[in-house]
Order: C-alpha cells, then sequence, then structure tokens
C-alpha cells in the first residue's frame, strides 16, 4: 500500500508561513468534459497558424464591448462580486477603448439562460462557469480554447487538465480559475483538552477514529454535518480515494462503472457506520450549513469536513476561531484505499462564446482573469485560492491555515470526484436525499435507486 501523505508533507508546527501554490502532481484530466464538449468541434491548427478569432487584442489595446454572463454579480457586496468588478476595473484602465459589460444570472438559470440566448444570438462574449456535468448544456455554445493562445497562462497556471477537450489535449473548454475541494478543519483547542496533539492532525481513517473516540471519552462533540451540501464534501473526500485514476472517472461516465459498485458502497457505509458510532453533532440532519460551520466556530464541536472556499471555509474560521486556533488537513487515507488523492477543481472555468463578435477583446478579458494581478483580486477580495505557480498566497493574506492549505493541495495527487458526473436525475436526488440515506443506514437502496436515475 502507498503511505499516506504523512512522509510526504511537513507536519503542521514545520510549515512556513509563505507557502507559494506550485505545479508539480496535478495530473488528473476531466475525461468527461470531452464527451459533453463534442459539439465545440475543434481539431488544432498546425503550428505557428493563427486565426482572427483565435488572436488576443495585444496588452492595452483592447477595443470594442465584451460581456460576461456569470451567476455572482448580481450582489456586489459578495466577494465573488468584489473581485470581478475590480478586475473590470483594472482591466479597463489598462485598455481605456474597450467596454466591459456583466449580464448576471443566478445560478440555478445559468444553463437555461446561457442556451436560451445562444440560440437567439444574444449570449454574452464569455461565460463563468462550474467545470463538470452541473452546466452541460451550455458546453455546446463553447469555443475551444487552446493553451498556445494564452503563453502567459499556459505553463504558469495548473489545473488545465480538468477542462482539457481532450486527455493530454492542448484545447480547453475555458480557463481554469481558482482551486476548490475537500478540506477538513479542526478546533486545536478542543483537540488539545482531549489530550490530542494539535500539530498533528489524523492523516489516515485509523487515527481519525482514534481521534474521534478521545474527543467523545472527554465529552466533545467530533464532528458536524448538515442536511445540506456538508455531507458531499464528506462523502467525496473519500470516495476520490475509491476512484484516483482519471480513466476511471471516464468509465463512470460511460456507463462501465456502476454507482452500485463496491467503490461507491465502501466509502459511504464508512459514513454510515460513524453516524451510527455518534460521530456527529446531534440533531444534525435538521442543521443548515450554516448551522454546522458555526458548531465548529464557536468552539462546540471539534471536526468539520468543508471546502477551501465556500461553506466551512478558512477566511470564517480565521476569523471566528483566530487564525492561529484551528488547523486542517486532508481527507484522511481510507483503508481500503491505496493511496491519498485530493479531491481538487477548478473553483471555476471561464469560457469564450464561439460565435463571439468580439473574440480579441474577449480573450484579452479571459486572459486577464488569470494572469498573476487577476488571480491576486480573485484571493484578497474573492477568497479563491489561486491555481497560478507565481502567486506568494501567504504574503498577500495573513493566513497559516491558506498557506498549509496550498501546500496540501499541492503535495499529493488530485481528481475529480464521479458525483460531479451524475445525470441531472441522479444529482437532484443526490443532494437531496443522501443526508437521510445516511441516517437511515440505506447504502444499498439508495446508490440502486441513484443508478436507475443515472441510466434514465
Amino acid at each position: 500500500m502507498t503511505p499516506s501523505y504523512r512522509d510526504i508533507l511537513p507536519r503542521q508546527a514545520e510549515l512556513p508561513r509563505r507557502t507559494v501554490l506550485r505545479a508539480g502532481v496535478l495530473g488528473a484530466s476531466a475525461l468527461g468534459l470531452n464527451a459533453m464538449l463534442s459539439a465545440c468541434g475543434g481539431q488544432g491548427r498546425p503550428a505557428g497558424s493563427t486565426s482572427a478569432d483565435t488572436q488576443i487584442a495585444p496588452p492595452g489595446k483592447a477595443k470594442g464591448t465584451v460581456s460576461m454572463l456569470a451567476f455572482n454579480t448580481q450582489d456586489q457586496s459578495t466577494p465573488g462580486a468584489k473581485a470581478h468588478y475590480e478586475r473590470r476595473r483594472v482591466w479597463l484602465e489598462q485598455n481605456p477603448e474597450a467596454e466591459l459589460r456583466f449580464d448576471s444570472t443566478p445560478f440555478e438559470n445559468m444553463v437555461t439562460v446561457a442556451t436560451t440566448r445562444y440560440r437567439a444570438g444574444e449570449l454574452s462574449d464569455t461565460l463563468s462557469l462550474v467545470p463538470g456535468t452541473l452546466q452541460d448544456g451550455v458546453f455546446p455554445t463553447l469555443a475551444p480554447l487552446d493553451r498556445a493562445d494564452f503563453p502567459d497562462l499556459d505553463e504558469t497556471l495548473t489545473l488545465w487538465d480538468f477542462t482539457t477537450l481532450k486527455p493530454g489535449g492542448r484545447e480547453a473548454a475555458g480557463i481554469p480559475i481558482g482551486a476548490q475541494g475537500t478540506i477538513w478543519y479542526y478546533n486545536k483547542a478542543l483537540f488539545a483538552q482531549a489530550g490530542l496533539d494539535p500539530e498533528n492532525p489524523p492523516m489516515t481513517w485509523s487515527e481519525l477514529t482514534d481521534s474521534v473516540q478521545k474527543l467523545k471519552a472527554a465529552g466533545i462533540t467530533p464532528l458536524t454535518l448538515s442536511r445540506g451540501f456538508a455531507p458531499f464534501f464528506l462523502y467525496a473526500g473519500l470516495l476520490v480515494q475509491f476512484l484516483p485514476q482519471p480513466e476511471q472517472i471516464s468509465e463512470f461516465r460511460t456507463g462501465k462503472i456502476s454507482l452500485t459498485d463496491d467503490r461507491f458502497a465502501v466509502p459511504m457505509q464508512t459514513l454510515v457506520d460513524a453516524v451510527n458510532d455518534g460521530w456527529f453533532a446531534q440533531g444534525w440532519l435538521d442543521k443548515e450549513d450554516s448551522d454546522a460551520e458555526a458548531d465548529v466556530a464557536s468552539g462546540k464541536v471539534a471536526m468539520a469536513a468543508g471546502q477551501i472556499g465556500g461553506n466551512n471555509n478558512w477566511a470564517v474560521f480565521d476569523q471566528k476561531l483566530g487564525k492561529d486556533g484551528y488547523g486542517t488537513f486532508l481527507t484522511p487515507l481510507h483503508p481500503d484505499a491505496d493511496e491519498q488523492i485530493a479531491y481538487l477543481t477548478p473553483d471555476l472555468m471561464f469560457s469564450l462564446n464561439k460565435k463571439s463578435e468580439n473574440p480579441a477583446a474577449a480573450r484579452s478579458w479571459l486572459a486577464f482573469i488569470g494572469s498573476k494581478e487577476g488571480q491576486e483580486i480573485g484571493l484578497t477580495l474573492g477568497g479563491v485560492l489561486p491555481n497560478r505557480t507565481d502567486v506568494d498566497v501567504a504574503s498577500l493574506v495573513d493566513s497559516p491555515a491558506l498557506a498549509r492549505i496550498s501546500t496540501l493541495m499541492t503535495s499529493v495527487p488530485a481528481n475529480e470526484v464521479a458525483l460531479d458526473f451524475l445525470a441531472g436525475a441522479a444529482s437532484n436526488t443526490f443532494f437531496s436525499d443522501f443526508p437521510a440515506a445516511l441516517a437511515a443506514g440505506d447504502v444499498k437502496g439508495f446508490l440502486a435507486e441513484l443508478q436507475s436515475q443515472q441510466e434514465g
């Protein structure tokens, strides 16, 4: 069995305070996008060839109006909107002959709005999307982006493989921006109270089990959960260890691997066992995600599985627990898994409408979002972990936890999780019924129903 990341990663107390998000072992590939994006076409261009619609306006020379369809610009007080508007301000200063308009839409309406506007010839020049099948109805509207057309982003940007059209290919459905995935948070004071080393979090599931028992013995609730997205983070972090290869995600997408496979059942049963053993706060099935987050932030519960950004995230705990009051760790290695794998994807994917009337300026805008300055804005205003190799995270954000997260997420291999590629009906069922299925212990019945919806 491959050792866990215990032998790869320095312990929490040894981590440098200035950690740079670097490239290296993020070798997963989004094979599922290949099928979804086949309508985009694009066989690449001969070396050295260019065309008018693949050129990027030179720095400072973008002209005309560029628009972007985005789901987080309606409320300008949100972190994501603040980052977008600041990027726009800077890009327009650099390109005084250009204009940039945000076309806002609620997240849940993105597919409908984008496809309707595309058919009417009114789709925005660029789009802010989530990679995966959640918005796959939009993908046929996108122009393939050859990485060679973005020389400044080609080698400095990681996670390209999660948006490429073909395994190992150079054309992408969009530019990957930021890093998102599952990370665990724990209260150091509660660890110390239970006799655990607050600088040495659990790295294997057996270590986690031991920590849980010691916390319980000390009268401390070990973990929080909710009826919302929190169970997804918990399951996804385990499931990726059982389907660690990009080829396996492709096999799931094509139906060769079923949801009734033991590789789905074993990690789910592990969580059912944890529920039955009293790992989680009482009444968790009635809690919202914000309640679960508050449990850890207030010191009522020792640990939570959360996100790099979004729910249960470092920014919340920096504020409510203090920057040195908590630690982070990857989902512990399951005894039936072979190696430590991180669930990691781009935070967002910024794409180009293949019928854009101003592609050169639109590509200039996309290139700026992915630039060092653009991602630094995303970090400082939006709280998004950069996926560039030249952004010094700790010099911009004083958060030891974020520095550790950037190291964690680049110290082990990473892959997408099959749950990102559930069919529409199956996805709806998973998010609505998975928490109750955990509480009821109905592993086989839940996965069988999910598989029937995946096939139908």
